[in-house]
C-alpha cells in the first residue's frame, strides 16, 4: 500500500489565553519550573483543518504553585483533505507521525509565544524546554 502525501499548510495562530499569577511573596526566586502541557487534536471536516490546542500551566518548584499559563490554537489546512476521509463515512484519519509531527509543530510555536508574551515579566525565565513528543502521556477522552 503507496503512502499518501499529506499537502498541509499553516493558516492560522491563535493566542486564545494568557494568565500570569504573581505570587504573593515579592521576594520568591523560583529555581525550576515545571509544565504541565495539554494537547488537544480537533479535526473539522467542513473546512478541512486540523486545530491543534496547546494548554501549557505553568508551575513552581513545588508543582503547587501555579505562576501561569497559557492556551494557544494552531489551524493546518490540508490541502488534500478528502484523501484521508475513509470510505462510506465522513470520518479523515491521518497517521500517527503526522498527528505528532503537527503536535511538535505546535508545541514549538507556543514556545516561541510564551517567550514573547512573559519576556519582562517574572516568568522570562519560564522557557518551556524541547520536549520528546512521544514522552507525553496520552489521555483518552471518554
Amino acid at each position: 500500500m503507496k503512502k499518501k502525501q499529506i499537502i498541509t499548510r499553516l493558516k492560522s495562530v491563535e493566542l486564545i489565553d494568557v494568565c500570569l499569577k504573581h505570587p504573593d511573596k515579592s521576594n520568591i526566586h523560583i529555581q525550576k519550573y515545571n509544565f504541565n502541557i495539554n494537547i488537544e487534536q480537533k479535526i473539522n471536516n467542513e473546512n478541512k483543518l486540523i486545530i491543534v490546542i496547546i494548554d501549557i500551566k505553568i508551575m513552581g518548584d513545588d508543582k503547587l504553585l501555579e505562576l501561569g499559563s497559557i492556551k494557544t490554537s494552531n489551524i493546518y489546512e490540508i490541502l488534500n483533505f478528502n484523501d484521508f476521509i475513509i470510505s462510506d463515512t465522513d470520518t479523515a484519519e491521518f497517521p500517527e507521525k503526522f498527528m505528532m509531527d503537527l503536535n511538535s509543530i505546535s508545541i514549538s510555536t507556543t514556545r516561541g509565544i510564551m517567550f514573547s508574551q512573559f519576556s519582562g515579566t517574572y516568568l522570562h525565565n519560564a522557557i518551556l524546554p524541547i520536549i520528546e513528543i512521544k514522552a507525553l502521556q496520552k489521555k483518552e477522552n471518554k
